[in-house]
C-alpha cells in the first residue's frame, strides 16, 4: 500500500497504543517563520479510552525548550474517539475507520482545521491549519512507531 492510500483502522485503541516518535513542523505564515518539534509520545490505556502524553523539544520563533502535552481519547467505537484536553474539554472527534479524518475546533476567534491520515501500520500524520486574528499557522505532525 502506498502512502497516498490511507490504511483503514478497525481498532483505534490497538492502533494508537504504544510509544511513538514525533516530528512536527510549525510554519507561521504571518510573518513567515518556522519551527520544529521532536520527541516522544506515549499512548496508554486510561479509564474509557487512551491517555496521550507528549514530551518534546521545541524550537520556534526564538524559543528553545522542552514542552509537554496531554490529551484523553474517549473511545466512542472501535475505530473512533472523542479527543479531549487533559482537563476534560472536548477538542475534536477522530474516526480512522477509513484511514483518514477531518476535524474542526473553534478556540475563541481562532479556527483549527485538521486532517489525519494513516500511512501504514506504524505511521500516521496529523495536519492542522490555524487561522484567527492573531494566528496564521500550519502544523504538520508525523508519528512513527518507536522501536
Amino acid at each position: 500500500m502506498n502512502s497516498k492510500t490511507p490504511l483503514p483502522v478497525d481498532d483505534l485503541a490497538e492502533f494508537l497504543s504504544g510509544d511513538w516518535h514525533l516530528v512536527r513542523r510549525l510554519t507561521s505564515l504571518e510573518p513567515r517563520q518556522g519551527g520544529a518539534v521532536e520527541g516522544r509520545v506515549s499512548i496508554l490505556p486510561w479509564n474509557d479510552g487512551l491517555d496521550y502524553c507528549e514530551t518534546v523539544d521545541v524550537q520556534y520563533v526564538g524559543y528553545r525548550g522542552r514542552a509537554t502535552r496531554e490529551y484523553r481519547y474517549r473511545l466512542s467505537g472501535r475505530g473512533s474517539a472523542n479527543v479531549c484536553f487533559a482537563d476534560g474539554r472536548f477538542f475534536h472527534a477522530l474516526d480512522l475507520r477509513q484511514g483518514r479524518w477531518r476535524a474542526e475546533h473553534v478556540c475563541g476567534r481562532d479556527i483549527y482545521r485538521g486532517s489525519f491520515r494513516v500511512l501504514g501500520p506504524g505511521r500516521w500524520v496529523a495536519r492542522w491549519r490555524v487561522r484567527g486574528p492573531r494566528k496564521d499557522l500550519r502544523i504538520m505532525s508525523l508519528y512513527e512507531r518507536a522501536p
